[in-house]
């Protein structure tokens, strides 16, 4: 556990991290707003221009492209991250069927690396605690995309580190946008990122917000995407309040009700009031504590797998 202990409910309600929306959705005026095959195309360079596998978000994108009633599987992935070995079986299939275009083929192969490289890192991990520990260190980095060389289906972008003051990300857009194909070329937008644990950063065009978000992830990791979850990422001033709000990361809700219930001392009020003779037969309902502890503080699980706790 990291964090802090308090009794200071607020209300909340225990609640997974909110799923990004691949298919529209309101306006943010920070945002340019992609087209599916664009955010897809987009991402897909994005990786061969880092060696990369391609990013969640894209995935994900793929994912909803692909999906249709026949393919609940990738419909689940692209809801909800999940990997299910049906997702599998069901690209499989599209590979083989001989009405699949070549762009879709392209996609197949390019989400099938994706899932391949995820298996890798969650089996790796699962046997070496160091390997877990590197995947929660987070390093985010954005890859920015010329949006007047994509009018022209060209793609022309750079990826730069998201942690660092926004002059020194607006120097990295200006040199990118000056080597541009297109004469004259100004616009830009985060076209694909890595390292922020679901914040879904894609279609940013304001440096401050990339800067801000990229510090807050290399600083928190995931207990700050949960938080940005939270706040909203056109809110400024609120995603500054993280450590104001924060009460801890914790590997399990037991975990969390266990801090909370000592820092309230109550195992030490029990050894007071309870006769000894009867004391080891008396213990705290955790998860009945729980029921009701989870009403009065917000409780997110986040990308690390770990439950982050802010009071409301």
């Amino acid at each position: 556990m990291e964090g802090k202990a308090t009794n200071q409910a607020k209300g909340g309600f225990l609640m997974e991290r909110p799923r990004p929306h691949y298919e529209g959705g309101e306006h943010h005026p920070d945002r340019h707003e992609f087209t599916i095959d664009e955010r897809i195309e987009i991402g897909i360079t994005a990786a061969l221009r880092g060696d990369l596998v391609i990013d969640q978000h894209t995935a994900r994108v793929i994912g909803a492209a692909l999906a249709n009633e026949d393919r609940p599987a990738l419909e689940h992935f692209a809801s909800h991250g999940e990997l299910l070995p049906a997702a599998f079986r069901e690209m499989g299939l599209m590979r083989l069927d001989p009405t699949t275009n070549e762009q879709h083929t392209r996609w197949i192969d390019w989400l099938g690396g994706y899932w391949l490289e995820r298996q890798r890192q969650q089996e790796e991990a699962a046997e070496r605690p160091e390997v877990a520990e590197r995947l929660r260190s987070y390093v985010p980095r954005v890859f920015i995309s010329d949006l007047a060389s994509l009018a022209r289906r060209i793609h022309h972008g750079l990826w730069i580190d998201a942690d660092r003051p926004p002059a020194d990300l607006k120097a990295d857009i200006a040199a990118m946008l000056d080597s541009s194909p297109t004469p004259g070329a100004e616009r830009w937008a985060v076209g694909a990122a890595q390292g922020f644990a679901g914040i879904d950063v894609v279609g940013v065009t304001d440096p401050a917000l990339v800067s801000q978000l990229g510090r807050g992830m290399r600083q928190h990791g995931a207990a700050y995407s949960a938080w940005a979850s939270l706040a909203g990422i056109d809110d400024r001033s609120q995603l500054d309040k993280f450590s104001d709000f924060h009460v801890g990361s914790y590997n399990t809700l037991v975990d969390w009700a266990q801090e909370v219930t000592d820092d309230l001392r109550w195992r030490e009020h029990l050894d007071e009031v309870v006769a000894p003779e009867i004391r080891p037969y008396v213990s705290i309902d955790y998860q009945k504590f729980l029921g009701e502890a989870v009403r009065r503080w917000d409780v997110l699980r986040g990308d690390d797998g770990r439950i982050h706790v802010f009071l409301r």
